[in-house]
């Protein structure tokens, strides 16, 4: 289910069968079947953060509210608050084919204006880079080399054995400690 662009909103449902419709939304979007309960688990959390409020009254800030209180919580995982906000965006347009504002984390990049560089020379302007996401960090870091592990050969042994440089420390205490030689001679 994952979206990387916005989708077209769907016409305006008038008559949304629930849970039914959603979930057919949901299987749409590619959602996976075990995912799908949950999807509309937080639908419906939601909806119970704001009772007396009509679903047409409701939009990007308050959906923004939800998740940001929401990761606040412990045991929550980013993927979860994802899942959430995508399940929140899937009902509102497309389910119910209400229009929602453009997320504020994803807003465009700003347009520099042209300048006169020292040799006299008029630039065009360019877009600014933006700021590095989480994604951007995660494939940057797969893709330079591995950092070696904090733990190193000569640490204590989680075995009860005594400190020892020995791959085998542990070792017939019932649990044994794998150690790691990072190059050391």
């Amino acid at each position: 289910m994952p979206q990387t662009e916005r989708r077209v909103v769907a016409p305006v449902n008038t008559e949304p069968k629930w849970p039914e419709g959603f979930v057919a939304i949901l299987r749409e979007a590619g959602a996976k079947e075990v995912t799908i309960p949950y999807c509309v688990t937080w639908v419906r959390r939601f909806f119970a953060q704001h009772p007396a409020r009509r679903r047409q009254d409701l939009g990007r800030t308050e959906i923004e509210a939800f998740l940001s209180k929401t990761a606040t919580f412990p045991g929550i995982s980013n993927w979860q608050v994802q899942q959430a906000r995508n399940a929140l965006e899937l009902y509102y347009e497309q389910f119910r084919g209400i229009p929602l504002a453009p997320r504020p984390d994803l807003a465009p990049a700003p347009v520099s204006c042209s300048r006169n560089t020292s040799s006299g020379e008029q630039v065009a302007p360019t877009l600014s880079s933006p700021a590095p996401t989480l994604g951007n960090h995660a494939r940057n870091s797969l893709s330079s080399k591995p950092k070696p592990l904090p733990y190193a050969a000569g640490r204590r042994s989680y075995g009860g054995g005594a400190a020892s440089a020995s791959p085998t420390a542990g070792a017939g205490s019932g649990f044994s400690a794998i150690f790691l030689d990072f190059g050391a001679a």
